[in-house]
């Protein structure tokens, strides 16, 4: 899932049904990880696990997900990702996710 702003992040998580027990791992637009703990609804900036997302790292959780709308949806690339300014390349996944 992305958003744009926190308004379409809190409308887009209003209507998802989660597991109650998990922490998600989140990626804000400077590569920073984030935890969304489920049971209490909180995104946290604490992520012990993973401070900084590079960008292939990135690229990577998008092209591997699970949950395609469209099986066939061609790969982002991963060539070039030094010449693109991370901020950029969140952008250009998050229009992807609609």
């Amino acid at each position: 899932m992305g958003a744009k702003s926190e308004k379409t992040l809190a409308k887009k998580l209003s209507g998802l049904v989660l597991d109650k027990s998990k922490q998600y791992d989140v990626i804000n637009s400077t590569g920073e990880g984030w935890l969304l703990m489920a049971e209490a609804m909180v995104l946290s900036p604490v992520n012990f696990l993973k401070r900084k997302w590079t960008k292939l790292e990135i690229v990577r959780l998008y092209n591997n997900r699970t949950h395609k709308p469209d099986p066939n949806e061609k790969p982002y690339s991963e060539k070039s990702l030094s010449t693109k300014r991370l901020e950029e390349i969140i952008r250009d996944l998050v229009d992807r996710l609609g």
